[in-house]
């Protein structure tokens, strides 16, 4: 649910408010803390959010059931050799850095979770290698803190990835 209420670019508080409920309940149900489990909840949260009920009641599974499809696995394969200076990415111009991490924050905006776990991996290696080879490399920074709190972090909890890699 968080990544519909991201994708229509509404803060917790607003879709809280409209839909009738405190900040917190919203934020637990988006933790999978408190079930979304009435059915009042659910329509009116999908009217908020303008999805179809079952948008919201759908679960999403991960590709194994501990949450390490093989999506995941690449992006821990990514994270562990950026870790120990062995990215083997492709050092890039900032500029096309900056489209790629831009198409892929929109698609995990847009829930198109295939896609995220295709250019994930990659990404992060390329970042790290354009940031080794000295490219731009305060801006490159920032973009590697945008992919991560925008793209990574969000992917990661969607697939059910555990805690330590997310």
């Amino acid at each position: 649910m968080r990544q519909i209420r991201y994708s229509r670019r509404k803060s917790l508080r607003v879709v809280a408010g409209l839909a009738g409920m405190s900040k917190s309940k919203l934020d637990r149900i988006e933790r999978g803390e408190v079930a979304l489990d009435r059915r009042s909840d659910i329509i009116v949260l999908a009217e908020v959010l303008q999805v179809a009920p079952s948008e919201l009641t759908r679960q999403v599974e991960p590709t194994t059931g501990n949450g390490e499809g093989p999506a995941v696995k690449a992006v821990r394969r990514a994270l562990i050799a950026v870790t120990h200076n062995n990215s083997a990415g492709q050092a890039m111009p900032v500029d096309v850095l900056r489209a790629r991490i831009e198409s892929l924050v929109t698609d995990q905006r847009r829930c198109d979770h295939e896609a995220v776990g295709r250019e994930l991996p990659a990404l992060i290696r390329d970042l790290h290698t354009s940031v080794d080879a000295g490219r731009d490399v305060r801006e490159v920074l920032a973009m590697g803190v945008l992919l991560h709190v925008q793209g990574s972090h969000g992917f990661l909890g969607d697939m059910g990835a555990s805690g330590d890699l997310r």
